[in-house]
């Protein structure tokens, strides 16, 4: 039986890109989310938040329960703001990951209930044609136009942050010993790759959430029920008005789902400032081109070890799974690559720290060097630099 009184659920103020652009009030029943029209970006402001909720009204009748009751929309020439059903507790998959008091069967068993339940359901083939230009609009376009989004930004002038990552972005680094080429080479490699383009092209759509990562699936936990959680919702999805129906499919949410169990948290909330550091991160600055990097956890950590068994089970739950062949593995590697370099503008805009900023890049480098060893046997830059 999980002794639920020692939990620790403690709301972090972490978030995406928009999150600093809510209100949110809630009072245990019922949760209102705000935002000002004057907002307006489809990406991060009041369109985003309108075709989230459209997305939810509609689910919840298609899929019963899937998504938190909506109460009341109040659509003014000022300011959206919805009222909706507060669940559980607003306790979330992230919080029985970060909980190493919470046994890994108990946390094993719940991503499974979640994912048979939406496998189930959410994720069957429908009748929409797939975007033909699918894997550049969702993956490696959406890293460029994040990544060149830093210019626009100006993380030098306006957040006081150092060049390093332009310089990432520009001469490449050397991380753990070894060198990174500049992002833009690998996408600019997998893009000419036609065959590897088609291995990876989904032949259908699906319904799916579009941002899956742990903190959006709420969790309800019975102190008398152990084996795992008795009932989850979705919150915060990314609607098909904003990213179009054609390009909904269970990869991307996969792709999220992957990078919530492996270090997404663990940035955000273990590094020190939130909780306890369980990473080690340097930068040496030289007179060399590029800069060198270390980045290690801290494998003796059980909070490190429960996000590494939840990662692992995941791929075994996922490669054992009836419908899922070696072209779903191979979408789903290359999804979860995909996944951090757009998310580095997020943690500038919503953090506004640059050692997490930077993590999520090396990571995120990491991960893509992974898919390339595994397409190719090794990754081809490895061999093109001496160090």
């Amino acid at each position: 039986m999980i002794d639920y009184k020692n939990i620790d659920f403690t709301i972090y103020q972490v978030g995406g890109s928009c999150c600093d652009k809510y209100i949110y009030e809630s009072d245990k029943q019922m949760y209102i989310k705000e935002i000002k029209k004057e907002i307006s970006g489809v990406d991060n402001g009041f369109k985003k938040l309108f075709y989230e909720i459209e997305h939810m009204k509609k689910n919840n009748e298609i899929y019963e329960k899937l998504y938190p009751k909506i109460y009341h929309i109040n659509d003014d020439k000022d300011k959206y703001s919805v009222a909706m059903e507060y669940c559980f507790d607003g306790i979330t998959l992230a919080d029985l990951l970060r909980n190493n008091i919470i046994e890994q069967d108990y946390t094993n068993n719940s991503i499974k209930y979640v994912l048979d339940t939406l496998f189930d359901t959410v994720y069957q083939d429908n009748s929409k044609s797939p975007n033909k230009n699918y894997i550049i609009d969702n993956y490696t376009g959406r890293i460029k136009n994040r990544l060149n989004s830093l210019k626009d930004i100006g993380i030098v002038k306006v957040y006081g942050f150092s060049n390093k990552l332009y310089k990432m972005m520009e001469l490449g680094f050397v991380l753990n010993d070894e060198f990174y080429p500049p992002i833009f080479d690998y996408i600019n490699f997998i893009e000419k790759d036609n065959s590897l383009l088609n291995k990876l092209q989904i032949l259908n759509t699906t319904d799916s959430h579009h941002d899956l990562i742990p903190g959006n699936i709420l969790v309800k936990i019975d102190e008398n029920y152990k084996s795992r959680i008795t009932d989850f919702k979705l919150i915060d999805p990314r609607g098909v008005g904003e990213t179009g129906s054609d390009n909904r499919h269970y990869t991307y949410d996969i792709g999220k789902l992957l990078l919530g169990a492996d270090t997404l948290d663990i940035f955000r909330i273990f590094n020190g400032k939130c909780a306890d550091k369980l990473y080690q991160y340097e930068c040496v600055e030289n007179n060399r081109m590029v800069d060198e990097y270390k980045l290690e956890f801290d494998i003796n950590s059980p909070i490190v070890k429960k996000y590494d068994n939840t990662t692992e089970f995941i791929w075994e739950y996922l490669m054992s799974h009836p419908r899922l062949n070696e072209y779903d593995i191979l979408r789903f590697l290359f999804s979860q690559a995909c996944m951090y370099h757009p998310d580095v503008p997020c943690r500038i805009i919503d953090e506004k720290d640059e050692e997490i900023a930077i993590c999520m890049y090396l990571r995120g480098s990491m991960m893509l060097r992974k898919f390339m060893d595994y397409v190719y046997g090794s990754d081809p830059f490895k061999e093109r630099f001496i160090i």
